[in-house]
């Protein structure tokens, strides 16, 4: 009797239904019940053959798997179900199918992630739309305190993000567990469709902040998204000058990220001191230094950044430069020093 648990899963994963066939054959040839031998799991995940049908979409292996007596609802190492597998590889018609037979669909996998959470991070508003239709509740948290709508936001889906708003309302007024938005979220991966919906759309102070201080606009500098920030700054009225939790200001973040492009915004059109120092006195230069982005610091030299100004450690931007070994940081800083 062929009873091969890794040649199984392979014909799982490939939809070879001729293999699954000839065990079900031999099994009842041989009068002994086969409820085991479905069941069994991946050594080394705790996958069932239902995780592995559904993941690749071989919905005829999943339909066998059933009818022999498999559980749809089976729980692999990290506590993830076929439907999780389902939401999460866009697997549409073995969706249906689990749904048919009326699996549990806000189960809970490792570290609180729902099917519908694991939709989100993808690009099928259809699967997305199936399990809410199926009940899944976008308000459910994973174990950050992020909900649907804020793993959409990270997504960038704007279809999928205005469809659960649509359908959730006031779901925008969730927080994470360190007080993150999905505008904080949208804004620190660059999606610019996104955060303009956000700000439109929904009632959040345009200076939010988390439990760190960081704001929106923080969080845009560091997606280096100038579109971001100057929809922030110039249509909603972001704070430039606004402090996180550490003393640092969007300069800062500018400097520390490499973008040139927001540091030439802020400063010349915004007239933020060029030398504006954080809460340690490190200015703009001694951060773009210690990071070894050497187009930052040549503008900022350029624009007028003092590089003798000592931070609260006495340290210059040329001694951060030669702390982190670019060599071209510190030759800028040298002739900058000798001039």
């Amino acid at each position: 009797m062929v009873d091969d648990t890794l040649t199984a899963f392979r014909a799982a994963q490939q939809g070879n239904l001729s293999y699954f066939t000839t065990i079900t054959e031999e099994y009842c040839h041989s009068g002994n019940s086969n409820t085991f031998w479905w069941s069994r799991k991946h050594e080394k995940s705790g996958d069932s053959l239902c995780h592995y049908a559904t993941r690749h979409g071989q919905l005829t292996c999943l339909k066998l798997f059933y009818q022999n007596g498999a559980d749809l609802e089976a729980t692999n190492y990290d506590g993830k179900k076929p439907i999780h597998d389902a939401a999460q590889f866009c697997q549409a018609d073995c969706l249906d199918f689990l749904l048919r037979h009326h699996v549990q669909v806000d189960c809970f996998k490792k570290s609180d992630w729902t099917p519908l959470m694991l939709a989100c991070t993808k690009t099928s508003l259809k699967i997305v739309k199936k399990l809410i239709a199926a009940g899944a509740d976008p308000l459910l948290k994973n174990k950050d305190g992020w909900n649907s709508f804020h793993i959409a936001c990270r997504g960038g889906q704007i279809e999928m993000v205005k469809y659960i708003h649509q359908i959730q309302p006031d779901i925008w007024r969730t927080a994470s567990h360190n007080g993150r938005t999905a505008l904080h979220t949208a804004a620190l991966h660059g999606h610019s469709a996104v955060t303009e919906y956000l700000l439109e759309m929904c009632q959040y102070p345009q200076d939010v902040s988390d439990t760190c201080g960081s704001t929106p606009l923080m969080d845009a500098v560091k997606s280096k998204s100038l579109e971001i920030v100057g929809v922030l700054v110039e249509k909603y009225m972001a704070d430039v000058r606004k402090m996180d939790s550490v003393g640092r200001q969007v300069i800062h973040l500018a400097a520390q990220t490499g973008s040139v492009e927001i540091l030439d915004y802020l400063i010349t059109r915004h007239g933020i001191c060029v030398d504006t120092p954080d809460a340690s006195l490190r200015s703009p230069l001694h951060i773009a230094a210690q990071e070894g982005h050497v187009t930052v610091v040549e503008k900022l030299v350029k624009l007028g950044s003092d590089p003798g100004t000592v931070d609260s450690y006495g340290k210059t931007a040329l001694d951060y430069a030669k702390s982190s070994r670019v060599l071209s940081c510190v030759q800028c800083l040298q002739s900058s020093t000798d001039r």
